[in-house]
């Protein structure tokens, strides 16, 4: 798969995106999804523009096994070739795997 040129997402796109992304590995879970201002407001490391406040973003990590950094780098890369925004990072809630149809920044209001 070649790696598409990434744009906001619609809702719709970006589930069939995170769907796609699970079916390829299906070790991953959905660790953290949809949440409110205050529960990601309370969260270390949180983001106040996170876009899982709007429905956009979630946190998916493999609790079967230890992911090699290679893995990790794979990941990422079929989630941007998914067209989505993806980074494996840990923010002090534990290692994972963080997708988003929407780009870094505001959210468009």
């Amino acid at each position: 798969m070649s790696e598409m040129l990434r744009h906001p997402m619609t809702p719709t796109e970006y589930d069939a995106a995170k769907r796609r992304l699970l079916e390829l590995h299906p070790y991953l879970s959905v660790g953290s999804g949809k949440r409110t201002q205050a529960h990601n407001d309370s969260l270390p490391g949180s983001n106040p523009n996170s876009k899982h406040v709007v429905g956009m973003g979630d946190d998916l990590s493999s609790h079967e096994r230890f992911l090699s950094e290679f893995e990790r780098g794979a990941l990422v890369k079929d989630a941007k070739t998914l067209g989505m925004w993806a980074i494996y990072h840990d923010v002090g809630t534990g290692s994972h795997l963080h997708i988003q149809g929407l780009p870094p920044g505001e959210i468009a209001g």
